[in-house]
């Protein structure tokens, strides 16, 4: 999933790829049958927005935890690619301008990016919080 500062759902598209001209409202069951339907290879992309960020969820890839598309997605902006990997990889980038400002996969020490981190502080900081309430 991606977060994109400042640019709408149609533009998110764009900047993936595809062509938001052909994009359609669809639920997620919808989606997922659309996509089974017709045996497409490659993602399936949801796009929305909520106040000044655009959002798309990727399902069947992981376009949007590429070098390439979070170049793209954040020209001009910033943006947020979180990824939960269907084979146990998590990772956590964040990109301003075109640039990857930081990585790293969630809990994993020896990817703690340079500093500074924000990123890296803020969700240790939620998975310390987590284990805490897990352990009682």
């Amino acid at each position: 999933m991606t977060f994109t500062r400042a640019i709408t759902a149609p533009e998110v598209l764009g900047r993936y790829g595809a062509d938001p001209r052909v994009a359609r409202l669809l639920d997620g069951d919808e989606a997922n049958s659309l996509y089974a339907e017709t045996a497409q290879e490659g993602s399936m992309l949801r796009a929305g927005s909520l106040g000044m960020w655009s959002f798309c969820f990727e399902e069947h890839g992981i376009t949007g935890a590429m070098s390439g598309t979070c170049t793209t997605l954040s020209e001009g902006t910033e943006t947020l690619s979180v990824l939960r990997g269907a084979d146990g990889m998590n990772s956590f980038a964040h990109w301003r301008d075109g640039r990857r400002v930081e990585r790293f996969e969630p809990g994993m020490t020896f990817t703690k990016p340079q500093p500074p981190h924000p990123w890296w502080d803020a969700v240790e900081v939620h998975l310390a919080y987590v284990l805490r309430r897990i352990r009682g």
